[in-house]
């Protein structure tokens, strides 16, 4: 038997179990990082591939983490690790919590208020009712205003608006059978530049 044939025989079976160990990392690291979407695997696992889709850059559409390499997931599980390392999660309760200074008084950073402003304007586009937009909020943040939210937290959420705007765009059109996430994608800037919204905040 050729040498190479015997080391792809020799390596597929162990290379099958460390994949899907890659896989259930990704999947248990993101969970740890998103309480706030554990009971809504839909959005957690949306919100997961739209995670790896910005982070390795990728053109085109991701519909799953199988069909990554092993190299992007090797560095999607960097990423991940790099998150869970920072003192403040992007999506962590602890990262709304009051903070103690050295005199006792406390620091609450919570979103601004152009962060507010381009929050109000996508949801205003959306045409959500009050009750709708506290419970959106509430269920992601555990906050019901925008302007409770830490930066961080209202930087997620304007991109969560933005591609529901987005596709919501896409769809009206009648041109596309599906919406794909670079649809999606390629429409944001012009979205954000038809609601005046073009700034760091939306495009973080």
């Amino acid at each position: 038997m050729p040498a190479a044939h015997r080391q792809a025989s020799h390596a597929g079976p162990t290379q099958k179990p460390l994949r899907s160990r890659m896989l259930a990392a990704v999947n248990i690291k993101w969970s740890q990082l998103r309480p706030d979407l554990k009971h809504d695997k839909e959005a957690l696992h949306d919100e997961l591939l739209t995670f790896a889709w910005e982070t390795l850059r990728m053109k085109r559409e991701l519909t799953s983490l199988r069909n990554l390499s092993d190299r992007q997931l090797g560095l999607l599980l960097d990423a991940l690790s790099a998150l869970e390392s920072q003192p403040d999660l992007p999506h962590s309760q602890a990262m709304s919590a009051p903070q103690p200074t050295a005199m006792g008084a406390e620091i609450i950073h919570l979103a601004s208020a152009e962060q507010v402003h381009t929050i109000t304007k996508i949801l205003d586009f959306l045409g959500w009712s009050q009750e709708f937009r506290e419970g959106f909020i509430q269920k992601r943040f555990r906050r019901t205003s925008p302007a409770m939210l830490s930066p961080r937290h209202a930087n997620s959420l304007i991109m969560i608006l933005l591609n529901t705007a987005a596709a919501r765009v896409v769809k009206s059109r009648g041109s596309a059978s599906r919406i794909s996430r670079k649809m999606i994608a390629e429409e944001i800037p012009a979205l954000k530049a038809r609601l005046g919204i073009d700034r760091k905040e939306g495009s973080d």
